[in-house]
């Protein structure tokens, strides 16, 4: 929405699509939001579905993933020596990690600005109510992320619950044990449990 309020904002009557300045958005994430790679960091512009020839190139949207660079960083297929997006990216996770931490610190000594952004962090730390809103942030993105990780939960105990009645209903018909383990995804042992409740 907001990408759409930007390229309206600037039409002008009579403008061509092409007078558009280029719009980049980039978006940190602390969850795995584009599943189809392995990658950390893609990028996005919009394509022609069939013929796959490029819209516009007023649109670009980086997605920089903090798990599966993380994932990357201890399979050691990123360094940190040798991007420095992946240094700044995992600065984000420095507090939480002495390993990360550690390996900064020894980059800082060469990289002045690694080196001026560890000395304001930990200006930062030193400061009373800059520490308190630091924690408070993090304990809201924690909780939040708690939060969401409960609702996938409850709504995979949902779902088997609801695939478990289907089986019993299956059963009760007498649908074969093959079937129903191929219809529903569970197991002979799992349908022989369920069956056995039945009885």
């Amino acid at each position: 929405m907001l990408l759409v309020l930007h390229f309206s904002d600037q039409m002008q009557k009579g403008m061509s699509y092409s007078e558009l300045a280029q719009t980049v958005t980039i978006n940190i994430l602390n969850f795995r939001y584009v599943r189809a790679t392995e990658q950390y960091h893609t990028t996005v512009h919009l394509y022609e579905n069939t013929e796959q020839f490029p819209l516009t190139n007023a649109l670009e949207i980086h997605f920089m993933e903090i798990p599966t660079l993380l994932t990357n960083w201890r399979k050691r297929t990123v360094s940190l020596h040798e991007a420095r997006l992946v240094r700044w990216l995992l600065l984000l996770e420095a507090s939480d990690d002495d390993e990360i931490r550690s390996e900064l610190e020894t980059i800082a000594k060469e990289d002045p600005i690694m080196k001026e952004a560890f000395e304001k962090w930990e200006d930062i730390s030193r400061d009373p109510q800059a520490l308190a809103e630091y924690h408070s942030r993090r304990m809201a993105i924690l909780d939040e992320a708690s939060a969401i990780r409960e609702a996938e939960l409850r709504e995979q105990r949902a779902l088997l619950e609801g695939k478990r009645e289907i089986v019993k209903q299956l059963i009760l018909k007498g649908f074969d044990i093959e079937t129903i383990c191929e219809v529903s995804g569970l197991s002979r042992k799992e349908i022989d449990e369920l069956s056995k409740h039945l009885q």
